[in-house]
């Protein structure tokens, strides 16, 4: 999706894409999960309860916008993951920490 979204609708959509939709993850996140000792359910638990606070960022790279989602993983710890928004049934996360 080429377009930019608040930061109050791509909260919403993040969190309605972790809950029914589909998250995949870049190489570049799995590794970072691995080093920063996240597993898959941390990641789904600060896309399901954080927030999109900032205004997106443009990535002219790849033509994508991507959004800081600030949460919790499943231990309460702070954490935030980096995604784009796909489609509005697809998330990508490209990096958690």
């Amino acid at each position: 999706m080429g377009e930019s979204f608040t930061s109050s609708e791509a909260t919403k959509l993040v969190r309605e894409i972790a809950r029914f939709g589909d998250v995949q993850t870049t190489g570049h996140c799995r590794k970072r999960m691995v080093e920063r000792q996240f597993s898959f359910q941390d990641l789904i638990s600060v896309l399901l309860n954080g927030e999109v606070r900032d205004q997106p960022e443009y990535d002219e790279a790849h033509g994508q916008y991507k959004y800081r989602v600030e949460g919790n993983s499943i231990d309460g710890d702070s954490a935030v993951a980096v995604t784009v928004i796909v489609s509005d049934r697809a998330v990508l996360a490209v990096t958690i920490f």
